[in-house]
């Protein structure tokens, strides 16, 4: 979220939405708290649009919401939902990214193919499936050692053509 929000930042961003996950999503959780932290720290406003369902329906339906919100930039929970809202957003005559920058989360393969091609933070999917096995054996060789243990993972921001520059009114 660090990475998203200073690559808004830079492009003269200050007010950014989230469209959030399910509620019970622990990711769709920790990425808001990770969102508010860089938001805060970079002198943002947050407008928080509530939880949706992951798939692209779930971006179709918070899009009007988003352009009511009055935002120029969107952080999406997923690649699936950012492609809906990139959808929707066109179908209402929004044009991305002159007048809204989208960034999705997880570089899935259908990323590169919108159009525009989506801004997306990259996860390694390959990392995440070592760190859940690696938490799996502790768990079953020390129970009550890793009950509350958080990996880290690193990601990657990859900036493609649907962030751009922030209109200024």
């Amino acid at each position: 979220m660090r990475q998203a929000v200073a690559h808004l930042q830079a492009l003269g961003h200050r007010r950014v939405a989230w469209v959030g996950g399910p509620r019970t999503s622990w990711s769709s959780r920790d990425r808001l708290r990770g969102l508010r932290a860089a938001t805060a720290a970079a002198g943002m406003e947050l407008v928080v649009a509530g939880h949706f369902p992951p798939h692209f329906e779930g971006g179709v339906a918070a899009a009007d919401l988003i352009i009511a919100s009055g935002v120029t930039s969107v952080i999406a929970y997923n690649d699936l939902m950012a492609l809906g809202l990139l959808g929707r957003l066109r179908d209402r005559g929004v044009q991305v990214p002159e007048d809204m920058s989208v960034i999705g989360i997880d570089d899935i393969q259908m990323s590169t193919m919108s159009a525009p091609a989506l801004t997306t933070v990259s996860l390694s999917k390959a990392q995440a499936g070592r760190a859940a096995v690696d938490l799996l054996i502790s768990l079953l060789e020390q129970p009550e050692g890793v009950r509350n243990a958080r990996r880290e993972l690193p990601t990657q921001l990859l900036v493609r053509a649907s962030t751009g520059v922030a209109q200024t009114n």
